[in-house]
Order: structure tokens, then sequence, then C-alpha cells
């Protein structure tokens, strides 16, 4: 590869993309960090209660282990990891994260107060900061435009395996940590059931890691407007600004129903157990099997985004975004307040069909009106603003409901309840009243489109 072929702002427009088959091997490996990165920050909703227990802490304080802790750095060093992404080899940007979330959980497992937690599930957030920049900015460069929507709907099917996984190792986990113990006693006899179920997740992403290092390539930058000499944001924010109601829109609509996502991952486990009283393993084993529905969201998005692509519409991110805001606000609502444990199942089952559109809609949605130089920033600012928001707000919001309002035992329902319903209300608005902005921004983005 040239280094001409990489800076040109259209020395790229004729050179082929990828090879089909690599850059579908490139996703799956995306797929798998992203699955393990979603299974060590979700893994500890099926915990709460033994960590409450061992720790001696609050659900406002598990809300702030959940959210506030992990975002402090995913949100931080976000924006600094998208400017790399945009500048350095990103396969080795993303390498160095997957590295080190991982070794972060596993410090999760050595933690033993709630200060020593939430500063290893710090470390965990600085790691995965670097996914979602680095997966946007690769995908784009290798699947031309009609075909993304298919490759950031696969690369986030990885989320809902996290999802799964978490739900199911970490029941299997803790029914199985006395086993552990006996076969390694003098490691692990010291370690509570939870202890061990962060190393037991952790560990496998130091090989993720050397995996991505050792197979995935770095591909031509394409869709440039200049080339990344500028060592400033002010190119960034200059962008942002002349389509400021679009992005707001896109960042606004995705942080919003990312906000549902995390406070379901985060409290839904413990709902099915103190509401229905199911047991850790009973509604690990459950979830996990629910999972398989969001994992079917993942790929149908892609066929979602083709159908509106091949009609012509600039504006189907916009209006898939807004059937997982819908879908959310009706029916996460439902779950919470459902009287029986099969009922809830059955009220998530429908709620899961669009689980998985928002994120994928906004990747593409962001990619569609930014160009390549702009692009790992862009992720990272949104990033970002789920991070301040999403994961802050909605462990917190659950926790706090359930501490201060609803304060019966079965409280948390009611709390998890409200919070999505807010959330899937201030989705539709903002969604409906931004998708002309969007629509105005895509016909100005067409022209550097085409050239690079």
């Amino acid at each position: 590869m040239s280094n001409a072929a990489a800076t040109g702002p259209s020395s790229t427009a004729t050179l082929p993309w990828p090879r089909t088959s690599y850059a579908w091997y490139v996703v799956a490996v995306l797929v798998l960090a992203f699955s393990f990165a979603i299974l060590d920050r979700t893994i500890i909703s099926l915990l709460v209660a033994p960590i409450r227990r061992d720790l001696q802490i609050t659900d406002a304080q598990i809300g702030l282990l959940q959210g506030l802790a992990f975002a402090i750095c995913y949100t931080t060093f976000g924006l600094v990891l998208g400017f790399l992404t945009d500048r350095l080899n990103r396969r080795a940007v993303l390498t160095g994260g997957i590295a080190f979330w991982s070794v972060a959980t596993i410090a999760c497992g050595l933690a033993n107060s709630f200060e020593t937690l939430f500063l290893a599930r710090v470390g965990v957030g600085l790691g995965e900061a670097a996914i979602m920049p680095v997966a946007a900015s690769l995908i784009a460069d290798y699947f031309p435009a009609q075909r993304r929507g298919h490759a950031f709907g696969i690369f986030l099917f990885g989320g809902s395996i996290g999802v799964g996984l978490g739900n199911l190792v970490g029941g299997i986990t803790v029914q199985m940590s006395d086993q552990f113990r006996a076969i390694w006693p003098s490691v692990l006899g010291g370690f509570h059931d939870w202890q061990i179920a962060f190393f037991a997740v952790g560990a496998p992403g130091i090989l993720i890691a050397a995996l991505f290092l050792a197979t995935v390539r770095e591909p031509v930058r394409r869709e440039k407007v200049q080339a990344n000499t500028n060592y400033s944001l002010k190119p960034l924010f200059t962008h942002i600004s002349a389509s400021w109601a679009a992005y707001l829109t896109i960042i606004a609509g995705g942080v919003i129903n990312t906000t549902s996502i995390y406070a379901n991952s985060s409290w839904l486990a413990t709902v099915f157990i103190r509401v229905h009283h199911w047991t850790p393993q009973q509604v690990g084993s459950s979830l996990a099997a629910m999972s398989l529905i969001g994992m079917t969201s993942s790929v149908s998005i892609g066929w979602v985004l083709a159908w509106f692509n091949k009609k012509g519409r600039k504006d189907g991110p916009i209006w898939t975004s807004f059937m997982q805001s819908l879908f959310q606000g009706v029916w996460g609502p439902m779950v919470g307040l459902a009287p029986t444990p099969e009922m809830a199942l059955a009220f998530y089952s429908v709620m899961l069909v669009c689980t998985n559109w928002t994120t994928s809609s906004t990747m593409t949605a962001l990619s569609q009106i930014t160009p390549n130089e702009l692009r790992g920033q862009v992720v990272a600012f949104y990033t970002l603003m789920t991070g301040v928001v999403s994961l802050t707000a909605s462990g917190f919001a659950v926790g706090f409901l359930s501490d201060r309002v609803f304060t019966e035992p079965t409280g948390i329902a009611s709390s998890l309840a409200l919070v999505l319903f807010a959330c899937g209300l201030s989705g539709v608005t903002i969604l409906m009243i931004g998708r002309k902005a969007f629509q105005v921004a895509s016909v100005k983005a067409a022209t550097w489109q085409e050239k690079g």
C-alpha cells in the first residue's frame, strides 16, 4: 500500500475494494472482540446480589459500578482514541484496547471493596473506548456504502452474543465456582463466586488481542475530503456545526435508545431475581436464550437499511432508530410490570426484535454524512455521549428510583419500567423532528462520497 494511495483526497476512488471474503473475516474478528467487550461490561448485572452482599453496598452504588465507573474513561478517552483512530494504525489501537479491558476485567475479580471494584471498572471503560471508533472506521474502508448496513449489523451481532454469554457464563460460573476452587485451591480458594466469574470472562480477551494483531490488515482510507495532517479538533467541530441538526438527531436518538439498552442489561436480571424469585442460574439461561432474538435483530437491520437504500430513501437510519425507540418505549415497561416471569419473557422477546437496530443505524448514518478523516472522531464523540448519558444515567437512574421512590423489594421493576418509557417517548420525538435535517445533510455529503 503506497502512502499516496492513503493520503490523496480523491486518489482512492479507482482502487478496488478489499476481497469480500477477507472483509467478512475482519468483521468476524470484530464480532468476536465486541462479544467479549459486552460480556466483560455486562456480566456484573448477573452478579449484583453477591457483590452487594460481600461488599456491603447499595443499589445506587451498583448503578455507579455499571454506569459511571465504566463511563469515566469510556468517555474521557473516547475522543482521544477516535482522534488516534483517524491518524494511526487502527489495528494497533484496537489490539491495545482489547488487551487493556481484558486485564481490567480480571482486576475486577481481585477487588475487595467498592472503591477497588470501581477503579477496575474504570479500566474496563478505558480499554473498550477503542472498539466502536476503530470498528466503524475499518468497516467503512472494507465495504462500499451500499453494503455497510449489513456489515455494521453483523458486527453488532457481537453485542447480542456478549449479552447472551454474560448471562449464560455468569450463571454457570457462579454455579461451578466450588468446582473451580477444588481444581485450583491454592489460587482460587480465597475468592468469592463473583470474583471467579470475572477471571473466567477476562482471560480469553488476551488471546483475542493476539488474534486481531496477527490476522487483521490495515486497509486503505477512503472517502476523504483532505489528508489527516491537522492535529486539531477544529475540523471536527467545524464539520459538525455545518450540519448540527442532523448530528444532533442521530446522536441524541442513539444515546436515548442506548440508555434503554443499558438500563435493561443492568437491571433486568435483578427484576427476575427480586420480583419473580428466580435463581441467577434460571435468569442466566433464560436471558441467554432470549438473546438469540437480539442476534437476529443484528442481522435484520442490514436488510432493512438495504431496503431503504434500494428505494432511494436517505433517511432509512432515522426510521430504523425510530422503530427501536417505539419498541423500547412500549414493550420495555410491560416487561418490568408483567405479573409473571413467563409474560415478562414474552414481552421481552417482542422488544428484542429491534433491540440492536439503533447502533447499526447510528454507525450507518454517521458514515453517511461524515468524511473518512473525521469518522473515528465522530463515532468517538457519539461514544462519549453514550458514556456521559447512557452508561451513567441508565444504571444510576434505575438504582436511585429503587432506593428513593419505589422502595419496596419489588420496586426495581417499576423503576426500570419508568426509565424505559421516558426513553422511548423522548427518542420517538427527537428522531421525527430531526429527520428532515438528516436528509439535507445526506444530500450535501453525496458529492465527496462519489469522489472518494
